[in-house]
C-alpha cells in the first residue's frame, strides 16, 4: 500500500513563511515552504517522471463548460489500464481522471453543463443511503460559497442522455482558494468518485485585488512553480487479511453490488504498485524538485473517497 511521502531536509530547515506576506494568510488547503535542499515528491522505483500540470477550463463570465460524462479506458502510466466511468470535457473523446482543473472567479458567473451518456437504469428520483443507481449523478462542490439551491446535490441526472446545468454565481467577496469537485449521488457515491468523476476548482482573487507582491510573485512564478497537486486514491481490488472488514470500499465490491455495467476489465502492466494506490495528477509516483532557498506555493487537494494521507518530514534526505 503506498502512501505520499513528502522527504524533505531536516524539521529545522523547513518553516511557513506566513509572515512573508505582511500578515496575509494564504488561501485554504496550500502550503508555502521555503527550504534549504531540494524536496522530492513520490520518488520510486516505479514511475518517476516529471509532475504533469492537469488541464485548466477557465470558466469566465457566462462561459458554459461541458462535462460529459461516459465509460472511458484509463491508463495510468505503466502501471495498469482499465474501463471506468469518467468526465470527458468539452467533447474530448479522451476520459479525464481525474477530472479537468475548473477555474473560476469571484463576482462571475460560471455554468457546468453535466451530460449523462451512461448507458444505464434511471433511478427515477430515489436518493437513499444504499447502493443502487450506479449510473445516476449529482455534481457537488466543496469550498463555494454558492447557495444550496445552485450547489444542489438533490439534482438526479439520468444515464442515457440526461442534461443538467449547474449555474454558480460566484460572490464578489469570494476568498480566491484551492478546493475540489466530485459526485455526489447518495447510493453511489463512493463508486463514482473512487472511478475517478472528481476534479480540482481553483478560485481566483477578485481582479479588483491587488495581492502583496510576494503572494503575487508566488501564484505567477513559471520558473519555479508547482503545478496543484491532486491526490487520489485508486482502490480496485479487495483488502486482505485484518482489512478484509473494509472490503466494500474497494471498487470491484462496489461494482459487484450494484447493477454495474462498466467492468474494470484490468490490465496489469507492472503489478508492483498493486492495487491499492495513489495517483498525483493521474499520474503513479512523479517527482517535484523544489529550488533551494526559493519559496514555493505548493497547492493540494486530496481527492480519495475511501481514506485519508498523512504527509510526512523525511529527517534523512
Amino acid at each position: 500500500m503506498l502512501f505520499p511521502t513528502f522527504p524533505l531536509p531536516t524539521k529545522n530547515s523547513f518553516r511557513e513563511t506566513n509572515n512573508t506576506f505582511k500578515g496575509v494568510m494564504p488561501p485554504p488547503n496550500t502550503l508555502i515552504s521555503r527550504l534549504s535542499g531540494p524536496l522530492l515528491l513520490m520518488a520510486a522505483s516505479v514511475g518517476g517522471a516529471a509532475l504533469r500540470e492537469l488541464d485548466v477550463i477557465d470558466c469566465t463570465d457566462g462561459r458554459v463548460v461541458n462535462l460529459e460524462i461516459k465509460a472511458g479506458r484509463v491508463v495510468v502510466d505503466d502501471v495498469l489500464e482499465f474501463d471506468t466511468r469518467a468526465y470527458h470535457f468539452e467533447g474530448s473523446a479522451n476520459p479525464s481522471v481525474p477530472g479537468s482543473t475548473i477555474k473560476m472567479h469571484p463576482g462571475q458567473q460560471c455554468t457546468l453543463r453535466v451530460t449523462n451518456n451512461l448507458v444505464g437504469t434511471p433511478c427515477n428520483g430515489a436518493h437513499a443511503n444504499d447502493y443502487h443507481c450506479p449510473d445516476t449523478h449529482t455534481l457537488h462542490t466543496h469550498g463555494l460559497h454558492v447557495s444550496p439551491s445552485e450547489d444542489n446535490i438533490d439534482t438526479h441526472i439520468e444515464p442515457n442522455g440526461d442534461t443538467h446545468d449547474y449555474v454558480y454565481n460566484i460572490p464578489d467577496a469570494h476568498l480566491m482558494g484551492t478546493h475540489w469537485y466530485h459526485a455526489h449521488h447518495h447510493g453511489s457515491t463512493a463508486m463514482q468518485v473512487g472511478s475517478g468523476l472528481a476534479g480540482m476548482l481553483l478560485m481566483e482573487p477578485h481582479e479588483s485585488y491587488s495581492l502583496p507582491a510576494d503572494l503575487e510573485e508566488l501564484y505567477n512564478d513559471v520558473e519555479y512553480g508547482v503545478p496543484p497537486m491532486l491526490f487520489f486514491h485508486h482502490q480496485l481490488t479487495e483488502f486482505e487479511g485484518d482489512g478484509a472488514l473494509f472490503r466494500w470500499i474497494s471498487q470491484q465490491e462496489l461494482l459487484r453490488r450494484t447493477e454495474n455495467n462498466v467492468p474494470l476489465n484490468l490490465n496489469i502492466l507492472d503489478p508492483r504498485p498493486g492495487l491499492d494506490f495513489y495517483t498525483v495528477n493521474g499520474q503513479y509516483n512523479p517527482t517535484v524538485t523544489l529550488t533551494q532557498n526559493v519559496a514555493t506555493l505548493l497547492r493540494m487537494v486530496h481527492g480519495g473517497g475511501n481514506k485519508h494521507i498523512t504527509l510526512t518530514v523525511n529527517s534523512n534526505s
